[in-house]
């Protein structure tokens, strides 16, 4: 299997599976992600089933079982992935399901209603994961910088030739972690994370650039 960044060479499609992620020639996610969609789309049959013969409580934990658990599954590889609105469009179909709700309700609600975090908002606190075990190996800027600034204490962000290496994971999870650290500062701590956890449950986001454009994140340490 030949492996290629640039989009003028003329290779066939091929994709193989490795540990469960689909992985195509051209180095994009997007076979994975059709992939992920056949398997949640199957899992909203389940859910509907569901709905007729046991509880809501039993729907959710089925929700986190069979639907969460293929969402999570490295999430933090591909969830900046150009399609990943398709996943969120499938996403707000089981809600919907759930809340035996029609297509057109609004479904900002009913996931702060029901506890559950959009595929944004997972793959955000992923990334926070990820770059807080990650701490002792990522500088800060004021160890490049001789003098105080607003940001001094933020990650520095990898320096990269290729604008495909900025969409990495490693780069994408520090700029989600500059974005959520308050005033800068670093608390690799238990309380950082279930606030990081807490405010994703109360502020649903659909697209991570509606995130990252967020005027104030005020985190309560």
């Amino acid at each position: 299997m030949w492996f290629s960044l640039s989009k003028t060479t003329k290779i066939e499609k091929q994709k193989a599976k490795f540990l469960g992620i689909v992985l195509d020639n051209s180095l994009t996610w997007n076979s994975h992600v059709d992939h992920i969609v056949v398997r949640l789309s199957r899992v909203i049959y389940l859910l509907k089933r569901l709905m007729c013969c046991v509880t809501f409580e039993y729907v959710r934990t089925a929700y986190f079982a069979f639907f969460q658990s293929v969402l999570r599954y490295g999430l933090i590889l591909w969830g900046n992935s150009r399609k990943i609105n398709e996943i969120m469009v499938i996403q707000k179909k089981a809600i919907r399901v759930m809340a035996k709700v029609d297509n057109r309700t609004h479904c900002k609600p009913l996931f702060i209603k029901y506890r559950i975090l959009t595929v944004i908002n997972l793959y955000i606190l992923d990334s926070v994961n990820y770059i807080l075990a990650e701490l002792p190996n990522l500088s800060v800027t004021n160890e490049r910088h001789g003098y105080y600034t607003r940001t001094c204490t933020s990650l520095l962000l990898p320096q990269n030739r290729l604008a495909k290496t900025n969409n990495s994971h490693k780069y994408m999870s520090i700029k989600i972690y500059n974005k959520l650290s308050k005033n800068g500062s670093i608390k690799p701590d238990k309380l950082f994370k279930d606030n990081v956890h807490n405010f994703l449950l109360t502020n649903t986001f659909y697209s991570l650039e509606e995130f990252l454009e967020m005027p104030n994140i005020n985190l309560k340490m």
